[in-house]
């Protein structure tokens, strides 16, 4: 019953939060596709949400009502943006700055914890505008209309925790890998930048990882005070944080991840003039200035470890895959075709783990076309959680089949023929062990990369009969599986043409909508009057006038302490850091991202992150494109969108086509 309630809980306070985030001519509450973090688009986004939030809650909470009625001026922030100036939202930065002042009052205040909180909260949001405000207006005049990324330099996202002080600091857009930048902060005192400079972690070097136990800790503690944040399990989520913090800190890595960002302690609690006047981005280091220069580090290269792996496997002996015939389910063989299976040995993406096996072996099933020859594609499909190969081969062998290609479908770890007497060595679904996460999605990508090795290399043969070695590798992924494809292209040049079903980035994102409530079980509360703080799920009206029904403050700042150590401890995984970093063919090689708009188990936004790391523009509603890539959100859907034969169809037409056949959506 618990574990119901929570799940209903979570479907619950994504459609509130995601009618809280819908922007005009969204079709639906949950189909949403935010513009581009490095567009003006995006920055009127931020600028309605928390203008909206605000004057939502004002009256509930106490807040000056004259500050919400001077946020109507914020309503035209994207026609202003749109049209490269900044100079018609003064008032708007002004009221911004107001509401920042009365959130931070209201959170520094003896009112109740729950109003804190969400003090804080609105805090949070109004200080993020502020800042891509001036972010887009120092871009303006450089001449940068259509990103604020000049020649690298990359904004900053900048969360304000509940204590006042304490910055995450996060690049709107992944950096690159092997590279090295700066972090820099434009506009602070000399003083104010020696301080902050002092107190800006993780830091990585050639010992290691600098980073002061507590780092991550702290931060909650102060922010959550013991006895007010109700049912919080603040012990709990206190010993999660220091955990991750030893991960990240016995890691062995010199690197910083591409994707995580830093957290800086400013000298003093910070005022909405900070926001105004201060500018933090993520610089590349030739071209950062050392006057502003708060922190220079080198990026982490995830793939080199990946690369050297790929390169062990090609070394190996080349000896053909041996096949096994088998009997489709129902006990007869195919009619249009044969069924095989077997194994492939793959390699461990982390030696050290004793929890990997020593040469993992990837169960494999493989389904031919009557007639295959040398030229016939093969489309390698890899299921998501808890599928296995011999369900995700029978859900798209016909459709393939039809227009002239095989499929070979691989078990992940711990799935189908490789689950072994049951026992796991790591649950991809648990939102408490981001390294862990990261590790599974590695070890994925190495069996990924060490069957497409063995079938291009060695090939195929079928004792006493035939031997196949088909020279092209198509990719079809789906939930985990598309996860597992973008780290998995970007390190082998043979993987061709790809369709991500269900594909999300932002490996933090996914765990910040379920990691919290393993330590606070409310999710939506009510926001101010007489009820403020009681659980209001199952029935939003029951909060006292002037109270409102939303999504709990403690809930929401747990997930704030928790997004930047989850992203240091699950950075060798996330699927955002490699989506840029392309090989060879694969550089050619179009990928079709398809989702659904209502999936509550990889919300929309996590698929709109990788679209922002790929480039991908918005060009219709549900729609976007970029260089050799496209992005389809059927809005009616959920996470099991590969039920719906016609995205199955078309899943194979842009594979057989390598990308020529668009897919064509009837959108409703």
């Amino acid at each position: 019953m618990a574990r119901g309630r929570i799940f209903v809980a979570i479907i619950v306070a994504i459609i509130v939060a995601s009618l809280e985030l819908a922007m005009p001519g969204i079709a639906t509450a949950v189909a949403i596709d935010p513009a581009p973090r490095d567009t003006p688009a995006a920055v009127s986004e931020q600028i309605l949400w928390a203008s909206r939030q605000f004057k939502k809650f004002a009256g509930p909470l106490g807040l000056p009502s004259s500050v919400a009625t001077k946020l109507t001026v914020c309503e035209g922030a994207a026609e202003s943006l749109a049209a490269c100036t900044t100079a018609p939202l003064a008032k708007c930065t002004q009221a911004l700055a107001e509401a920042f002042t009365a959130a931070a009052g209201l959170r520094d205040s003896e009112a109740p914890a729950s109003d804190r909180a969400s003090g804080a909260r609105l805090a949070t949001e109004s200080a993020e505008a502020l800042h891509l405000l001036h972010t887009a207006k120092a871009s303006f005049a450089q001449g940068h209309c259509e990103s604020l990324i000049d020649e690298g330099i990359i904004p900053a996202r900048v969360r304000l925790l509940g204590d006042g002080r304490t910055l995450r600091l996060q690049p709107i857009l992944p950096l690159r890998m092997g590279r090295r930048y700066a972090l820099e902060v434009i506009g602070a005192t000399p003083e104010e930048k020696i301080a902050a400079s002092k107190a800006t972690f993780p830091r990585a070097n050639l010992q290691g990882i600098d980073l002061p136990r507590g780092t991550f800790a702290l931060p909650l503690i102060q922010s959550l005070p013991s006895g007010e944040a109700g049912p919080l399990d603040r012990i709990g989520a206190t010993n999660l944080l220091r955990r991750v913090e030893e991960t990240v800190r016995s890691s062995g890595t010199t690197t910083t991840p591409t994707v995580a960002g830093l957290q800086v302690q400013w000298p003093r609690s910070m005022e909405s003039s900070d926001f105004r006047d201060l500018r933090f981005r993520f610089t590349p280091h030739k071209r950062a200035r050392p006057d502003t220069t708060l922190l220079e580090f080198p990026t982490r290269d995830d793939r080199r470890s990946l690369q050297k792996i790929r390169e062990e496997l090609h070394a190996q002996t080349c000896v053909p895959v041996q096949l096994e015939m088998v009997a489709d389910n129902d006990g007869r063989g195919l009619p249009d075709g044969e069924l095989y299976q077997g194994t492939i040995r793959s390699l461990r993406a982390d030696p050290e783990n004793p929890e990997f096996a020593q040469a993992p072996k990837v169960t494999f099933r493989l389904a031919l076309p009557r007639g295959f020859h040398a030229e016939t594609p093969l489309v390698l499909i890899v299921h998501g959680h808890s599928g296995s190969s011999e369900r995700a081969l029978q859900k798209h062998r016909d459709d393939l089949f039809r227009r002239g290609m095989a499929g070979l479908a691989i078990d992940l770890p711990d799935h189908g023929r490789r689950g072994g007497n049951g026992d796991r060595f790591f649950d991809p679904t648990d939102p408490t062990d981001p390294a862990g996460l990261a590790n599974y999605l590695r070890q994925s990508a190495i069996d990924v990369i060490a069957v497409v090795d063995a079938i291009q290399r060695c090939g195929f043969r079928q004792p006493n009969t035939w031997e196949w070695k088909p020279r092209e590798v198509l990719y079809l992924g789906y939930s985990v599986g598309a996860m597992v494809g973008l780290i998995a292209r970007s390190i082998e040049p043979a993987i061709g043409t790809t369709v991500l079903l269900a594909a999300g980035g932002d490996l933090p994102g996914w765990m910040m909508l379920h990691a919290p409530h393993k330590f606070y079980p409310k999710l939506l509360s009510c926001i101010g009057g007489p009820d403020s703080g009681v659980d209001c799920l199952g029935d939003t009206e029951a909060c006292g006038p002037p109270g409102l029904c939303g999504v709990d403050p403690f809930g929401f700042q747990l997930g704030e302490q928790f997004a930047l150590p989850f992203a240091w401890a699950a950075a060798g995984g996330e699927p955002l850091a490699f989506a840029i970093e392309r090989t060879g063919p694969a550089n050619s090689a179009d990928v079709l991202i398809f989702t659904g708009g209502n999936d509550y188990t990889l919300h929309p936004l996590l698929a709109t992150r990788l679209g922002d790391a790929l480039g991908l523009r918005i060009v219709g509603p549900h729609l976007r494109r970029g260089p050799g890539g496209l992005r389809v959100q059927r809005p009616e859907l959920g996470h099991e969108l590969r039920e719906d034969p016609l995205v199955r169809q078309e899943t194979a037409n842009f594979l057989a086509s390598r990308g020529r056949q668009r897919p064509w959506i009837p959108f409703p």
